[in-house]
């Protein structure tokens, strides 16, 4: 059976289901970073974001709905990323429930160290795929994924069963 409601996006589609699918996959392996540690690409992409917003004195739970990850699993994350030194807890004033996180300056040495091999290794075949892409073509497709993200864009929400009599 051919698959038609896709139109032209079909290709696009199921590139991001195989992406979806192989990230799944790797998203519970472990991987040495340096120093003896192993991270997750989970758990790296926490410690990246904690980095790139620490600088704002943002809470964990802005970090978490930024990166789509349950508030549970960012904390368990956090704690581990704390345990190994890559992050420093801080609780801001007159609110004790609201924790700040910083990168550790081995926790800033470790990622600046890492970021030429993950660049390489990992990032480097999809820049190249999209260095065609101008400047604002770019930023239309990254709309149009967050868009896409959204939660409030999640079809169980939506989604009905079809009846049997509907089926042909």
């Amino acid at each position: 059976m051919k698959i038609e409601w896709m139109g032209r996006y079909r290709e696009l589609l199921k590139a991001l289901v195989l992406h979806c699918n192989m990230s799944a996959r790797v998203s519970s392996i472990s991987s040495d970073v340096g120093n003896g540690i192993s991270l997750t690409p989970y758990e790296w992409q926490v410690f990246e974001c904690i980095l790139e917003h620490e600088d704002e004195n943002v809470n964990m739970i802005y970090i978490s709905s930024g990166l789509g990850v349950p508030q549970s699993t960012f904390s368990k994350i956090s704690k581990k990323l704390c345990k190994y030194g890559l992050v420093e807890r801080y609780q801001a004033f007159g609110n004790r429930k609201n924790i700040i996180l910083k990168g550790s300056e081995m926790g800033r040495g470790l990622y600046l160290a890492h970021t030429g091999q993950v660049l390489e290794k990992v990032f480097a075949p999809l820049f190249s795929g999209l260095d065609s892409l101008s400047d604002e073509a770019l930023k239309t497709v990254t709309e149009a994924l967050n868009r896409f993200n959204r939660t409030e864009n999640i079809p169980e929400k939506e989604l009905m069963p079809v009846r049997r009599e509907e089926i042909v």
